[in-house]
């Protein structure tokens, strides 16, 4: 998937091809005052340039601060996907595909995954309606999606994890499903917030002040704050005693 930079020098080499048929790479390059062959390598997307080479092309190609700033936000959110897709393949981690999540996008289905590692588990569908507090006829939906799809298998009246944990990274945030999901764990935590005692729930915020551009760091402390937590929780499966969620937002209050 090209990142905003990418695409910028793309449609800006077009742009002026289009008013000077001549108008080559090497020219292109000459003006951005970098090598033709790593400029050329940035715009194909087998290179994720520096923030400092983003700046320094941005400023020679007289782009806008508020474009530079998307670009440099933008290129960070790639390397850091490069990386976690790089540990996602050394992983045991069963890596959902976008068909199959629009399919079990409703955080029901990844609930009742985790139904089965709680100690009192006892195999039956009105155990876990009673659990999720959800009606019997949507969990009997939700178990037979993730069996058809291979994430479960019932057996001799016992439901089996045909897979470990799971992972949406690679998926797109911006994907409708997944948009959707978070919408409705945000309603699951403003409900608790009113109706779940304060001993058993944990609401927190901050605000504070950050260059937009670095929003990939905090991205990337809230990931390594997930794994510890998701690395926490493998460690206690068959001795858990409830099914939580963590629903984690970042969001500008300033336009």
């Amino acid at each position: 998937m090209a990142n905003a930079f990418q695409t910028a020098l793309v449609n800006l080499f077009e742009d002026r091809r289009k008013k000077n048929k001549r108008y080559s790479l090497r020219a292109f390059a000459k003006d951005a005052q970098k090598d033709p062959s790593s400029l050329n390598r940035i715009m194909q997307g087998t290179r994720i340039p520096s923030e400092k080479v983003i700046r320094e092309i941005s400023r020679k190609l007289k782009f806008t601060d508020k474009e530079l700033e998307m670009f440099v936000r933008d290129c960070k959110v790639s390397r850091l996907h490069e990386r976690e897709l790089a540990s996602l393949k050394q992983s045991a981690l069963r890596t959902i595909s976008r068909d199959e999540f629009k399919l079990i996008s409703d955080w029901i289905h990844f609930a009742i995954l985790e139904c089965l590692n709680l100690k009192d588990f006892d195999h039956t569908v009105e155990y876990i309606a009673r659990r999720l507090c959800t009606p019997v006829e949507v969990v009997e939906e939700a178990l037979a999606r993730l069996i058809q799809l291979e994430f479960l298998k019932f057996e001799d009246g016992r439901y089996e994890l045909l897979s470990g944990n799971t992972s949406i990274f690679h998926l797109r945030k911006s994907d409708e499903a997944m948009m959707k999901m978070q919408g409705d764990l945000l309603d699951v935590s403003k409900e608790a917030l009113m109706n779940v005692p304060l001993e058993e729930r944990h609401h927190s915020s901050l605000i504070f002040s950050f260059r937009s551009s670095d929003l990939p760091v905090i991205a990337e402390h809230l990931r390594v704050l997930r794994k510890k937590l998701n690395d926490q929780s493998n460690q206690t499966k068959g001795r858990a005693d409830q099914v939580y969620c963590i629903s984690l937002s970042v969001v500008p209050l300033t336009k």
